[in-house]
This record gives structure tokens, C-alpha cells and sequence, in this order.
């Protein structure tokens, strides 16, 4: 859903690369790496198939360039310049490679695209999306439109990623009170709001 500085297992949309990688990943792992970024591999999934969308995806994308993914978007680009075979991957590290690999099988069949209700916990998710949102506090346009497409794919999924998604034009407007954003809201959800608004509060210290 949005990426934050790429370190070592956890990415684009997200900061999920936290560890280092010195061997192959195993299958738990890809498919932790799958379900944590399901909400961009679902963006770029749509944007693969409706070119309309490309604009909004390059904001997450330049996003997730600047915070360490340079060689995922320069795959992410040749699948939505229309290249969708096994050659895109060559180059990329293991999680990267899952990444890609999961978005080329959506775009495939789509019946194989991880559940994206069922994402990681806030504690991953919510860097990227905090960085997005204080982006956009200042003004960027990229980052606005990088939060548009995300807030498109978490409302598409329903429950409390939607519920989430909604809360996007109130936190860039200012420092809302967080037990009225999280009414209604069960643990999941809450606890991504939480992380986020924890995210954003350091980062307006810096």
C-alpha cells in the first residue's frame, strides 16, 4: 500500500525491509511479503489493466523510489509499459522479486492476487503511509496522488482497510482527534490509525 525507506524485508507501499537477507526466502516469508504489500500489488495490478490510472500510480511510485526501491519501480514500469514476462524480474533481490512475481501472476489471473483485507499489522504499514500523508501536508502532488489510488484500493476491499482509507484527507488537513477517527473500527484498523497518527507525530518533530 506504500513504501517506506527500504531496508532489509518490508517495502513499497511499506517498510518491511527490516532485516537483512542472506539467503533465499523462505515460503512463509514470500508469502508475508505478498499479503504486506497486497494494496500495491493490487494498485499496480488496475494500473496495468486501465492506463487511465497510470498518473495516479507514478506518485506512489516516484514515493517508493525515494525511500530506497529504485530497482521494483523500474520492474513496476516495464509491466505497465505493457512487458509482462519473466524478464522483468532479472536484477531484483529476493523480496522484490516476490513482489513482482505476485503482480505478474495477478495480472495473469487474477484469482491469484493475496487478500488484500488481510494485510500485515499497522506497525508495517503505517511508516509508508505516514511519510505519504506528511508529504502531502506539505503540498506534494505526488504524494496526494500516491493516497488517492491506495484510498481507491483500501475502499474497494471494504471493512476497516476502507474505514482507514477514509481518515487519509483528515489526517492531511491537521491533527484530528483519534478516538473519533477509530469509532467503529475494530482492532486491525484501529491499530494501523494508531501506528500512523504515532508515525506522523514523530516526523513533524524532525
Amino acid at each position: 500500500m506504500i513504501m517506506g525507506p527500504k531496508l532489509p524485508c518490508f517495502k513499497p507501499p511499506f517498510n518491511t525491509k527490516n532485516m537483512e537477507i542472506t539467503m533465499a526466502l523462505t515460503e512463509e516469508t514470500r508469502q508475508q511479503v505478498r499479503q504486506t504489500h497486497a494494496p500495491f500489488i493490487h494498485a499496480v495490478v488496475s494500473a496495468s489493466q486501465n492506463p487511465t490510472l497510470h498518473k495516479e500510480i507514478e506518485g506512489m511510485l516516484t514515493h517508493a523510489e525515494e525511500n530506497g526501491w529504485a530497482a521494483l519501480v523500474v520492474a513496476v514500469r516495464k509491466i505497465l509499459s505493457g512487458r509482462h514476462d519473466e524478464g522483468v524480474l532479472a536484477g531484483l533481490d529476493d523480496e522484490d522479486g516476490v513482489i513482482v512475481s505476485c503482480i505478474l501472476d495477478g495480472i495473469r489471473n487474477p484469482a491469484t492476487l493475496p487478500d488484500a483485507t488481510n494485510t500485515a499489522d499497522g506497525s508495517q504499514a503505517a511508516p509508508g503511509l505516514a511519510q505519504m500523508i506528511h508529504a502531502a501536508r506539505q503540498g506534494d502532488t505526488q504524494s496526494l496522488q500516491a493516497l488517492a489510488l491506495m484510498g481507491e484500493q483500501m475502499a474497494s476491499v471494504g471493512g476497516d482497510m476502507a474505514r482507514v482509507a477514509s481518515t487519509f484527507r483528515t489526517l492531511i488537513q491537521g491533527d484530528p482527534d483519534v478516538d473519533t477517527l477509530t469509532q467503529g473500527m475494530e482492532t486491525k484498523g484501529r491499530n494501523l490509525l494508531l501506528a500512523i497518527t504515532e508515525e506522523l507525530g514523530r516526523l513533524k518533530t524532525h
